[in-house]
C-alpha cells in the first residue's frame, strides 16, 4: 500500500496561501481539491493536491476551464 501525506485544512491553506474559509468554500462548491474525512477531520491527500493543480495549471489567462 502506497503511504501517502495528508494535509489538514490549516496546513493546505498555508501551503497553498489561501484562507481556512476558502477551502471550504471549494468544498461546497467542488472546485478544490479532493478530500476526506476522517475522524470528523477534512483531511487532503498529497497526491489529490497535486492532480488538482494539474487539472488547472494554465499556460495563458485565457485557458478556460
Amino acid at each position: 500500500m502506497t503511504q501517502h501525506t495528508y494535509y489538514t485544512a490549516e496546513e493546505l491553506s498555508r501551503v497553498l496561501s489561501v484562507s481556512v474559509p476558502t477551502l471550504a468554500r471549494w468544498r461546497v462548491k467542488g472546485t478544490g481539491p479532493k478530500y476526506i474525512k476522517r475522524g470528523g477531520r477534512v483531511l487532503y491527500r498529497d497526491d489529490e493536491l497535486q492532480a488538482w493543480e494539474e487539472r488547472n495549471t494554465r499556460v495563458a489567462t485565457r485557458d478556460a476551464n
